[in-house]
């Protein structure tokens, strides 16, 4: 990790927004807009970690970030947010959308294969490229025809899941 904040480029360039996330992800995840739901009426559209599977489809990734006007920290968590009947009416949470060559810190796990902590684990070396795992929204070491979004600027050789890692966008 650079620094203590999600977003490390000097003088970003991105878009910030905000949105409604489902889930209970952590800032530095991956995410990906709910395909078929409305904005709601106060102009948000809903986003969920990262699903698309692993076509590698080029879609737009956006990144989660801490709520800072809530004392939120880059380590934190967001709570999943249920009604009365169970259902997930998520948090309205700052998102970024990143622009080629912007340095972010974003959540790594290390490891191969396609099933999370069971897969093989490695070090992620300087230079990996890496893919935002489906169903969490993790980057990971990706071989094969996958998009590489996403490069690590720094090593990663505890395979810890939820590692803040120094990366730039592709």
């Amino acid at each position: 990790m650079k620094g203590n904040s999600i977003i490390v480029s000097a003088n970003p360039q991105g878009k910030t927004l905000e949105g409604k996330v489902l889930g209970s992800p952590k800032p530095g995840s991956i995410l990906e807009l709910v395909a078929g739901d409305a904005m709601d009426g106060n102009g948000n559209f809903t986003f969920q970690v990262f699903q698309s599977g692993s076509t590698g489809d080029k879609i737009t990734q956006y990144v989660l970030l801490p709520d800072e006007l809530q004392g939120m920290l880059a380590t934190g968590q967001y709570s999943q947010n249920l009604d009365s009947n169970g259902e997930d009416l998520g948090n309205l949470a700052p998102i970024y959308v990143p622009i080629p060559g912007e340095d972010l810190n974003l959540l790594v796990e290390s490891f191969s294969g396609t099933s999370g902590t069971s897969g093989t684990t490695t070090a992620v070396t300087v230079g990996e490229q890496l893919t935002p795992h489906s169903g969490d929204g993790v980057l990971i070491p990706q071989s094969g025809v996958q998009e590489k979004s996403w490069t690590a600027l720094e090593a990663l050789t505890d395979p810890v899941s939820g590692g803040l890692t120094w990366c730039r966008r592709n």
